[in-house]
């Protein structure tokens, strides 16, 4: 036991007391994962570090980002900071607590133009309220060797799906197999190694052809496995994979050498049978295939909330105490673990538990199969990886999410939302006896908190009432699979056939997790505890009746010794022991034993590229002695790496270090061996996988006495709960209760009742859809050539007339999101009319008009020229009325790569950057009475009478008029503003189409570019020095009320109301095509 006390403090421990973390909660820890904040200023250190030096002779221009992480401080200076070791402690223990805690950020980058790899250290403010830019500098700045390559970042595996659907030596693959370029789906996946491409930054592509919107593409695995150099975006060569062979032929070539040498394998087309998991996919290729009705609601509630309590990050629960981090590389990280034993006060447990790295190696040899060996941990970054969980389906109950923010490859931020989730479940009975003699039985409930996080893998930490700690893995997703030729027999020893033609190779999931321990003090050691039979034979004084048998204990010395292999004919388990401190009753070491039974050895043979670079696999534990800088197993840098017998953690084994009672690491490797199945697809059943951290002398007895038995008040008899007859619960008025708050609904309103029934069906189908995700490079070339083209920049008064692009960092012109997430429709998705279908509304409504909306923008966050970003779009509402259709289209913007799924309401998600509402309106064809539908109209018709204004617009109080605009718009600037944003509506440029079949004049200015023109305005109010009015433009609300057409002047003029805002109206001929307001703050 290790009782808190006072003692002299680091004068920059003091300062941390009160730690404050730039853009964190005020109740900060040095051990929280870095904010947004803090993630930008160090990228802002390196970008200003860089603008005065040089490498090579070369600058480092626009540097790639790989990962920016928490550089974790001293161990030892963390626990003095914490109070919970004395400075005598640490002086017993021989370590130094003295070395300062502060904020660093670890990096790794990439320099675009020389393919130089660099490691640098910022230094972050770490107590300022108030900081600048300047606050955060580079302290270390390490240029790498060569040949090193960091991790894959998430959108380089996004791009090369690009790099592929754009090559064409991709394309003359998929054309002799008769695939459609265009219809490919990518995997990029680390390689491995590659001998024949030194020095390229490398990824190996797996193909499938996709042959329908959510189709499950892995059913329909390609002959062709690319490798891309993701750093130029080439396609270095496309790997053709040999056949398997038959009995008696001679082994394909399973080298990169014999592969070269012999001809290439006749090409063959992809298996197309639909093999689907999703049912609204499977019953489209099984007709009478219904998802089962006959599992009633079983629900988690708990009336009276959660038995934990969480502080900035500090997890407080039923005694135990749990810092929560989340990494790049590791996911979840905890740390400074105790354990509040009343009397005895609060003793340490762990100081850092972590999945530090991960492998897959596959058992199919044939060449290039052998490549794959996933490094999940080390090659991509679990955390970055980590899914957005969904309330009601990842997670059941009263549910904790934490966000989790990244760096993205251009050094802006990726958010993943609700990337952890905290919640407690029943984890049935903690203990129970009956006496036979009363029939007395007391039963206590057990509990488990659990921390969790979910990349395929789910990785739970499940914290338990007797005071223990669980790690448990959840392997799911779909297998990894490969096509077979017709005909061709799958090879027995390494594949099985899941489907026809689909062969899923046997594989490996080999976890290293690093367990730190504290137990009751600094100095700790492992002792293997073996049970075995007595040694004496049956019928011998000692062990007559042949029952004995015992437990063989072996103190480990030194890390090799430590180096040993779980043994399940002897029960074989690890207990981490402190040799100082005894149990006052059974006289041994209080501990805590490392227990688990999944524990398969690595089968690739010693030598062998995976052997040589997963050396934490090579055995199922090892010790070492503690050190800041040794986190990571096989290397910081794997990918690309060839390892080699004494890489990594082979290095420390063999320093030979004393680890008894000493401040130690423990290494279990556990995981599991995957022999293919055909249950297995076309998903996989989810496999577990567990390591127990359990309490051995710890504690004095059973630590969950104090734990009440309690019956459960909402249980009932299955015949008494159902006696209604209807196998229905009810609420006593006899309708079901509805759940509220464990699924969420993106079903969006309609008002559809008095529209013809084809309608209606078309209303239900659009607006049931789930939410269009979609990412997008916001680069200066497209918001730099609108600029070039807008009239309103080519105009001092309201603009500015300039030749110069706009620069990386650089906040996105308000408006000019029009320009990026373009639709990706081919031409066979196109009306008659030019316009893309997703949306529109089926015939007769086939006469399309913009028809007005509203653009709201965060005054916190934003889109930035260079930096990646996301959008959602849904239609949250359908209106029928007057017998026209009005569709409105939702937008939401977010800066980085954000996993919207796990954003719940976009109405109070605070991440957001740029909110828009668009409103089309679709008539029928010749809805104009007494019209010839291919005469022209000299009128067009006003739309201002049909169309719901999407907020009321004031009426103006007495105002002042500041400046007015006029412009005329020309067929290029129409054609120009089309191809920009990717609008092939007919109305826009075809004049013989706008004239016989859409009744117009000429050509119609563009709903969204006259929205924009007036956008711009309104933002030049503020910056043109009526900055009394508000700040920033906060939204922009307006309404297209008459068609515009092209070479006629168009006249803008601008009001302020004595509110604050500004009313805006576009006009043509002495009519008003356009109306908005505009709100500041």
């Amino acid at each position: 036991m290790v009782q808190a006390q006072t003692s002299s403090v680091h004068p920059a421990e003091a300062a941390l007391k009160g730690l404050k973390i730039s853009g964190s909660p005020a109740n900060a820890h040095p051990l929280d994962p870095l904010s947004a904040t803090e993630i930008r200023l160090a990228v802002d250190a390196v970008r200003a570090f860089l603008a005065t030096n040089k490498y090579a002779g070369k600058p480092v221009e626009k540097p790639l980002f790989n990962s920016i992480s928490l550089r974790e401080p001293p161990k030892y200076s963390v626990l003095r900071w914490s109070g919970l070791f004395s400075a005598k402690d640490f002086e017993e223990a021989g370590a130094d607590a003295n070395a300062p805690v502060k904020r660093q950020a670890d990096i790794h980058l990439i320099c675009p133009i020389t393919s130089q790899s660099f490691e640098a250290i910022v230094d972050l403010p770490s107590n300022l309220p108030e900081y600048k830019k300047t606050d955060a500098v580079v302290s270390v700045w390490t240029p790498l060797h060569e040949l090193i390559q960091p991790s894959l970042q998430t959108e380089e595996l996004i791009w090369a799906e690009e790099i592929c659907q754009r090559d064409p030596k991709v394309k003359e693959a998929c054309d002799a197999i008769g695939i459609k370029q265009e219809d490919i789906a990518v995997d990029g996946w680390c390689i491995g190694i590659d001998e024949r491409f030194p020095g390229r930054r490398l990824q190996q592509c797996f193909v499938f052809a996709r042959l329908r919107p959510n189709d499950n593409l892995y059913a329909h695995p390609c002959d062709f496995i690319p490798v891309i150099d993701s750093h130029t975006g080439e396609v270095l060569t496309i790997d053709y994979p040999p056949k398997n062979n038959e009995p008696g032929e001679p082994h394909a070539p399973s080298s990169a050498d014999a592969y070269d040498a012999q001809p290439k394998r006749e090409r063959f087309a992809p298996p197309m049978a639909g093999q689907n998991y999703l049912p609204e996919q499977i019953v489209m290729d099984e007709p009478d295939f219904k998802v089962r009705d006959t599992l009633k609601p079983l629900h988690v509630v708990q009336p009276e909330g959660v038995s934990y309590k969480l502080e900035g990050r500090v997890l407080t629960w039923q005694n135990w105490k749990i810092h929560i981090g989340f990494e790049f590389r590791e996911g979840l990280v905890l740390s400074n673990i105790t354990y509040d034993d009343g009397a005895k006060g609060t003793r340490p447990v762990f100081y850092r538990l972590s999945v530090a790295e991960m492998v897959v190696p596959y058992a199919k040899t044939i060449f290039p199969h052998h490549r794959k060996q996933a490094f999940d941990t080390g090659e991509y970054g679990v955390g970055a990886l980590a899914n957005s969980l969904e309330l009601g389906c990842d997670c059941l109950g009263s549910i904790t999410y934490l966000d989790a923010d990244f760096v993205t490859r251009s050094g802006g931020i990726q958010t993943i939302k609700s990337a952890i989730c905290i919640h407690e479940e029943d984890a049935g009975i903690l203990h129970k006896h009956t006496d036979f003699r009363d029939n007395r039985a007391h039963v206590a409930r057990n509990r488990k908190l659990v921390i969790s996080s979910i990349c395929t893998y789910g990785f739970y930490f499940n914290f338990a009432l007797d005071g223990s700690v669980e790690l448990e893995v959840k392997a799911t997703g779909i297998v990894n699979a490969y096509c077979l030729a017709p005909g061709e027999k799958r090879d027995p020893t390494h594949e099985v056939e899941v489907a026809p033609r689909i062969a899923a190779q046997h594989h490996q999931h080999l976890f290293s997790l690093r367990v730190d321990p504290m137990i009751d003090g600094l100095k700790n050691q492992v002792v293997q505890v073996d049970s075995v039979p007595d040694d004496e034979e049956v019928g011998s004084d000692a062990n007559f009746y042949g029952n004995g048998f015992k437990t063989v204990k072996t103190l480990f010395e030194s890390s090799k010794e430590s180096v040993s292999n779980y043994d399940a004919a002897k029960a074989r388990t690890w207990a981490i022991e402190n040799p100082s401190k005894q149990h006052f009753a059974s006289g041994l070491n209080i501990g805590y034993k490392i227990v688990s039974k999944d524990m398969p050895p690595m089968l690739a043979k010693p030598g062998s590229i995976v052997w040589n670079r997963a050396p934490f696999a090579r055995q199922n534990m090892f010790v070492t002695k503690y050190s800041d800088d040794e986190k990571f197993p096989s290397d910081v840098h794997i990918n690309q790496n060839p390892g080699g017998p004494d890489f990594g953690s082979q290095q420390w084994i063999d320093r030979d270090d004393k680890i008894v009672n000493e401040d130690i690491v423990c290494w279990p490797c556990f995981g599991v061996t995957h022999i293919s199945r055909p249950e297995d697809w076309p998903i996989m059943p989810v496999e577990i996988l567990r390591v127990h951290l359990k309490p051995s002398g710890f504690f004095d007895r059973n630590p969950g006495l104090d734990v009440p038995s309690t019956a459960d008040a909402k249980s009932r008899l299955a015949n008494e709960a159902f006696a209604n007859g209807n196998g229905h619960s009810t609420n006593g008025n006899g309708h079901g209760a509805a759940q509220n708050g464990s699924f969420r609904s993106y079903t969006s309103t309609t008002s559809s009742s008095s529209a013809p029934p084809e309608i209606q069906t078309w209303i239900k189908e659009i607006t049931s859809r789930p939410r269009e995700i979609t990412h997008d490079l916001i680069d200066t070339e497209r918001a730099s050539q609108l600029q070039r083209i807008l009239p309103t920049r080519q105009d001092d008064r309201v603009g500015t007339d300039k030749d110069e692009d706009l620069r990386d960092g650089e906040v996105l012109p308000k408006g000019h999101h029009l320009v990026y997430f373009r639709p990706k429709f081919r031409l066979k998705d196109l009306g008659r009319d030019g316009s893309s279908t997703d949306y529109n509304a089926p015939p007769p409504y086939t006469r399309r008009m913009w028809a007005g909306g509203s653009v709201s923008w965060s005054t916190t966050n934003h889109l930035r020229i260079g930096e990646r970003a996301t959008q959602a779009v849904s239609v949250p509402k359908i209106e029928y009325k007057k017998g026209m259709v009005f569709v409105h289209q939702k937008r939401v913007l977010w800066p980085g790569i954000v996993s919207v799924d796990g954003i719940e309401n976009e109405e109070e998600d605070q991440g957001w950057a740029v909110k828009e509402m668009r409103t089309h309106v679709f008539r029928q064809a010749d809805t104009r009475k007494g019209d010839d539908i291919t005469k022209v109209s000299t009128n067009p018709q006003a739309i201002d009478s049909t169309l719901p204004s999407p907020s009321p617009l004031p009426t103006p109080a007495s105002s002042t008029t500041p400046y007015t605009f006029t412009y005329t718009p020309t067929t290029p600037l129409l054609f120009l503003f089309s191809a920009l944003t990717h609008n092939p509506h007919k109305v826009h440029y075809d004049h013989p189409w706008t004239i016989s079949q859409e009744g117009h004049p000429a050509p119609l200015v563009h709903g969204p570019m006259t929205a924009l023109l007036l956008i711009e305005l309104a933002s030049r109010a503020v910056t043109g020095g009526r900055g009394e009015r508000g700040t920033s433009l906060d939204k922009f609300e307006y309404r297209a009320t008459s068609p515009m057409v092209v070479d006629q002047e168009i006249g803008k003029s601008v009001t302020w109301t004595e509110d604050g805002k500004m009313e805006l109206v576009a006009e043509q001929k002495g009519k008003v095509g356009m109306k908005a307001v505009a709100s500041y703050v």
